[in-house]
């Protein structure tokens, strides 16, 4: 592995310089991953880091990619153990046996491309030990050659009789050291000797000078001096495997002895090993992800430490791993109480040394200096510590906390389990004094207010103010406060003095004492932009008018700030550490100028608080992405984090079903978020992530959605979030040019129901017409049939009745001749001589011939019936011969007649 010298890494150096050389003692947080964790092989080589901030590894059984939580083990072609990587852009460069390659993500999925087709012909090699990157030129590191990337063409660069056994970059130059000499390769292929001896390591600038590491820890010079430095005792006959630096220090990585870190001149300042929760002491290679954070390959896992966390920890009590509960300066020592027994330090290095204090073995609940004497309460009473001997108070069972008595040296005040005492120094001696105990109950939380009064509060059954009478020796109750009072409830309420003020927690909320009133009061209008409804733990004075709460989530920094007719404050919300208290027991102590001393369940922890502001305010980067959940697909759609500025994306409507992952590559900050999303579109309230760290959707309609990711801390503050806006087009069926068509199409479809049918409808009744036509003409056909042949009935009756009249005429004709004849035969037989026969003879001719005449007057009805018959026979003969005459006329009726 290379020396690194990146400008990214200025920053870590900063916080590294707060954290460890202004540090005098304690760890930061180590977290561990075994095989088991990241389903891979056993030994991690190498490690790198990705621009979206994912973390890869060279191991045995592939590429190991940490994104957020998860793992991810990608194997090389062959499947041999890969032994080195470097990233270039979103490329991870790799090197196994025999091969060699890159992999990149292609959407959701990481493609493999081989590089060893690109070498000559019949060219082979064992494992690629280095991969360095100059410019955009890479050069792999075998065991016999230097391989040279450029331009997509792969060369040979070196080949070599000797063994290449280690390599490392500095500024634009790589060493490669044999067993016998150095050789250096610079960008543009260019290869030349060094004129260093033997067979170095490392090589580390020093005061101007190169100085050569050899594999067991020598330190020489260019001048081929040994170097005695501190670094050089400490790495004498230790195997150095890796040498990385940053801005004003090194890290060494030792196969024996974990990993040394120095500053600029070299010297020791930190040391990680078993014993402070690495994996193994065999360190291969150690990585400086972009938040200075350290990661750490090892023969048997990989290591993660939190070198720039604002919290380091520690145990006084070896593997026992006590939780502590307390701790005081006393005679230039530090001492730290716990719960089994008393220990102390001198020492402000970083490894101190710890020893007991024999005689206060045992639970040590609290520590007071007072007067040149450390009072130690502990579960036998009190003990009395004057940097020699022990001694104790008898007639005291399990003492909590020893108070001052304000004019008095010479007596204090003393909470435990059954109540409150005094005690009182005679002839040098501590004893209990016979003062009764106004309280009944264990009195573990005590201080003193502004007025002298002694305040003690019990958890579940209020706080009581005492008033202590000196001339008399005597104590009673002033005032008893519980739920009767302003107090939500008797349960969990916790005194303590902030600033001359007393500060009380309850189930819910923050309280005060109004000595002018003598009641309680809640300090909601005072934090009126402070959510107290919640409850609060206890309450720990800081430094100034600083103070901190401690909540059931997380602990609260109130930064304090005058102005110019008040105070206000900037408040800390500092995740991951609330869950590292000694529950119940919880204790916060200046330590020394910039550092709290907190009381852990296993042992105590270190708070830098010149690095709060910047670790409670961390932006923790935040990366989406959208996949279709297509029947026929499963593919990326949109990938975005919080450094991007993303427009509207335009997606296919086939993703109307789609999953958004989400997640985290600042490591550091994981087990301090609370995610929550929320789709606009679809959804108004926020959905607070369970740890699944995925939403899917389905059947979404075509329109705009905004899928909104937020990442927060415990106190709901967004810290950081990202949104990922898209618009999901329709169908082609329900695009707009598609509902232009729908609609022309539409109006068509309405036009021909429209016409169609009136076309339809015309024809028909252009059919009904002509079949009615047809039928009328049929019918009136058939009527004119009937009329013809009622007209032909009635002309033929009319025929048949002329007939029957001309008949008539024709018998009154032939009666006319038979009366005609009659007459003559009568004129015949007329006797004339016989007057008055013949008178009546001629009188009964005479009647004939009259009613003859009658029957002529029927003449002229005769001519009608016969002109109708005959087609105006009649009319037509006098019209064509006028001169006929009547008679004729008749003569001629008559022919006609037949």
């Amino acid at each position: 592995m290379r020396i690194l010298q990146s400008s990214f890494l200025v920053a870590f150096f900063l916080l590294f310089h707060l954290n460890v050389l202004g540090q005098v003692f304690g760890h930061p947080k180590i977290e561990n991953y075994t095989k088991r964790d990241y389903q891979g092989g056993t030994e991690v080589y190498e490690i790198g880091q990705l621009p979206d901030g994912s973390i890869v590894c060279a191991n045995n059984n592939g590429l190991l990619v940490k994104r957020s939580n998860d793992w991810n083990c990608l194997p090389q072609p062959n499947n041999t153990i890969l032994r080195s990587i470097e990233v270039a852009g979103d490329s991870v460069f790799v090197g196994g046996q025999s091969e060699l390659g890159y992999f990149k993500r292609v959407e959701h999925e990481w493609l493999y491309t081989s590089l060893v087709g690109l070498l000559p012909e019949g060219f082979g090699f064992e494992d690629v030990w280095e991969i360095d990157l100059i410019g955009d030129e890479l050069f792999f590191r075998t065991s016999k050659n230097v391989l040279w990337l450029h331009q997509g063409v792969l060369e040979v660069l070196v080949n070599s009789e000797s063994t290449l056994t280690h390599s490392w970059t500095t500024g634009d130059t790589i060493y490669v050291a044999t067993n016998e000499k150095v050789l250096t390769v610079c960008s543009g292929g260019e290869v030349s000797e060094h004129s260093i001896l033997g067979a170095p390591s490392y090589m580390i600038p020093y005061e101007g000078k190169e100085i050569w590491i050899y594999e067991h820890g020598d330190l020489v010079t260019s001048e081929a001096k040994n170097l005695e430095l501190n670094i050089a005792s400490l790495l004498r006959n230790k195997s150095v495997l890796e040498v990385v630096s940053y801005e004003d220090g090194y890290v060494f990585c030792t196969r024996e002895h974990g990993l040394i870190i120095t500053d600029k001149r070299l010297d020791y300042q930190v040391i990680y090993d078993i014993s402070h929760g690495l994996r193994r002491n065999h360190i291969n290679n150690v990585f400086i992800d972009d938040n200075g954070y350290l990661w750490v390959g090892t023969n048997n896992g990989l290591s993660y430490i939190q070198e720039s966390s604002p919290f380091r920890f520690f145990q006084v009590d070896g593997d026992l791993k006590g939780p502590g509960h307390s701790f005081a300066w006393f005679n230039g020592e530090r001492y730290f109480g716990t719960s089994n027994g008393l220990y102390k330090t001198s020492s402000t290095i970083f490894e101190p040394q710890f020893s007991s204090v024999k005689g206060a073995e045992g639970q040590v609940w609290n520590l007071h200096e007072i007067n040149d004497e450390l009072f130690i309460c502990h579960h036998r009473g009190v003990l009395i510590y004057d940097g020699q001997r022990i001694s104790s108070i008898e007639g005291l069972e399990g003492g909590w906390i020893v108070l001052p008595v304000e004019g008095n040296d010479n007596v204090l005040m003393v909470g435990h389990y059954n109540g409150i005492s005094l005690i009182q120094k005679e002839n040098e001696k501590w004893s209990l004094m016979d003062v009764p105990s106004p309280v009944q109950e264990s009195c573990r939380i005590g201080s003193i207010d502004e007025d002298g009064f002694y305040w003690f509060s019990h958890p579940y059954r209020g706080a009581w103010r005492i008033e202590l009478d000196t001339s008399s020796w005597t104590m009673e109750v002033a005032n008893f406060f519980n739920e009767e009072d302003e107090f939500p409830s008797s349960y969990h309420i916790n005194v303590s003095n902030i600033n001359d003020q007393m500060i009380f927690t309850a189930e819910t909320g923050l309280f005060t004492f109004d000595s002018n009133d003598l009641k309680i009061t809640s300090l909601d209008s005072v934090f009126s932009n402070h959510d107290l409804n919640r409850r609060f733990l206890k309450v720990f004075d800081g430094e100034g008018d600083d103070f901190f709460l401690l909540n059931q989530k997380s602990l609260e920094y109130f930064s304090v700030r005058d102005k110019a007719l008040s105070k206000d404050w900037k408040v800390y919300v500092l995740d991951g550490i609330k869950d590292r208290f000694n529950a119940g027991f919880e204790f916060m102590l200046p330590f020394d100028d910039q550092h709290y001393l907190l009381g852990c369940d296993e042992g105590f922890a270190l708070m830098n608080t010149k690095m709060l502001g910047h670790y409670a305010k961390e932006e923790p980067r935040l990366d989406v992405e959208m996949n279709s959940q297509a029947d026929d697909a499963d593919e990326l759609v949109i990938r975005c984090s919080n450094t991007d500025e993303l427009a509207t994306q335009m997606v296919s409507p086939k993703f109307a079903r789609v999953q958004f992952s989400y997640s985290s590559n600042s490591f550091h900050m994981l087990d301090r978020l609370h995610i929550a999303t929320k789709m606009i579109g679809v959804e108004d309230d926020w959905v607070l992530d369970e740890g699944i760290m995925s939403r899917e959707f389905s059947s979404l309609e075509p329109g705009h959605y905004e899928f909104h990711v937020k990442a927060m801390n415990s106190a709901g503050e967004i810290i950081s979030s990202v949104v990922l806006p898209f618009d999901l087009e329709p169908h082609w069926y329900s695009s707009n040019w598609a509902k232009c068509a729908w609609i022309f199409i539409g109006l068509i479809a309405i036009a021909l129901l429209v016409l169609l049918p009136q076309n339809r409808f015309a024809k028909e009744r252009q059919q009904i017409k002509v079949e009615s036509a047809k039928e009328i003409n049929l019918q009136k056909h058939e009527a004119e049939v009937i009329m013809d042949k009622m007209r032909a009935d009635q002309l033929n009756s009319e025929l048949q009745y002329k007939n029957k009249e001309l008949a008539s005429v024709t018998m009154h004709i032939v009666q006319k001749g038979e009366i005609l004849q009659k007459i003559m035969k009568t004129l015949k037989t007329i006797d004339v001589d016989n007057t008055d026969k013949a008178k009546k003879e001629v009188r009964k001719l005479v009647k004939l011939i009259s009613s003859d005449v009658r029957l002529d007057n029927h003449w002229e009805q005769f001519e009608r019936r016969f002109d109708s018959v005959h087609v105006n026979f009649l009319q037509r003969l006098r019209e064509s011969y006028p001169v006929l005459p009547p008679n004729d006329h008749k003569l001629c009726a008559y022919l006609r007649m037949n």
